[in-house]
């Protein structure tokens, strides 16, 4: 045990070291952090632990997943107001919603692939180094022919989210005849001993997505993968030694509590300082394309030290495929 917390330790020191090392190089405002905006981030699915409990002479539970709500639906067909006329209007915009989600999500996924190509360190160099970060247009040039691979990795991994949530929701819809009939507090306790560990491995499950997300994009800008494989292969790279993975998702965890501060700092000063809340929108947007940025770079070291090879590696004296990383 002792000599896993030692070898857990030197992994967190080297780790950090990356993390500053990418600070370092990042650090410079370029309009390459709007990429950062638009860059995955790190979710912790912390928002499956929000339970309501609402109640009268009966006790009740309303439990709010991500997309999964087990209050009543309206009948869309009730009413004078829902005449086919207003419900061909309400598809319309529907779907001309999603058709600009859609190409928001296009947009995003290239300027991603763009962005995780441009943050690896030699890349970085190559385009000016810390004194000249590379700009937007060089994220959008990095990212050409990458799009429908990178949205692929965006959608397969929302699936698995999805398909997650509703294995997790499936035993509290099972359940909630149960919790509604009986009592506050035996419904409470049951709810805890039935939703709490579900909700554990749930977020741990986001955690290790998460992280995948970020190996699979710098496996598919590296070596020119298909998304399918971008995925298997980051897997095979975050299994292959615990301690480096877990210290690369402790560090990150602890970068997003950071910047989650930041934020808080930044929000508390433009209410006391009342000249400063027409420029909190753009700080916060600023602060949100650093940490993109700063992700992109940070994982682009984990990739490689978790034994991923680039393009630029050589395996004795050949120069790497994506078969051979």
């Amino acid at each position: 045990m002792s000599s896993g917390l030692n070898d857990l330790g030197t992994r967190l020191a080297e780790v950090r070291d990356h993390l500053l090392d990418a600070a370092r190089q990042v650090a410079r405002p370029s309009w390459i952090w709007i990429a950062g905006v638009l860059y995955p981030a790190f979710d912790l699915g912390l928002d499956v632990l929000h339970v309501n409990k609402s109640g009268g002479d009966s006790a009740t539970s309303t439990i709010s997943l991500p997309g999964i709500s087990l209050d009543g639906v309206p009948d869309l067909f009730a009413g004078d107001e829902n005449s086919l006329r207003v419900i061909g209007g309400i598809l319309v915009l529907v779907i001309l919603a999603l058709l600009l989600a859609l190409g928001i999500a296009l947009v995003a996924s290239r300027l991603s692939a763009g962005l995780a190509s441009c943050a690896t360190p030699n890349t970085w160099d190559e385009l000016g180094g810390a004194a000249h970060p590379p700009g937007l247009r060089a994220a959008w040039a990095a990212g050409e022919g990458l799009t429908s691979s990178a949205f692929g990795i965006f959608v397969l991994l929302t699936l698995m989210r999805i398909m997650a949530i509703l294995i997790v929701g499936l035993p509290l819809v099972l359940f909630h005849g149960v919790l509604a009939e009986g009592p506050s507090t035996a419904s409470g306790v049951l709810l805890g001993i039935i939703y709490l560990p579900l909700a554990g491995l749930l977020i741990l499950y986001f955690v290790v997505l998460a992280a995948l997300h970020q190996l699979a994009l710098h496996s598919l800008v590296q070596n020119r993968r298909g998304m399918t494989s971008a995925i298997q292969h980051a897997w095979r790279l975050f299994r292959v030694e615990a301690s480096l993975s877990l210290a690369y998702l402790l560090i990150e965890v602890v970068t997003i509590l950071i910047f989650a501060v930041a934020a808080f700092v930044i929000s508390l000063c433009s209410i006391v300082i009342c000249c400063l809340v027409p420029l909190l929108p753009l700080c916060l947007l600023a602060l949100t394309g650093l940490q993109g940025v700063l992700r992109a770079a940070f994982w682009a070291r984990a990739y490689g030290d978790m034994g991923g090879a680039t393009s630029g590696d050589t395996l004795g004296g050949i120069p790497a495929s994506p078969t051979q990383s």
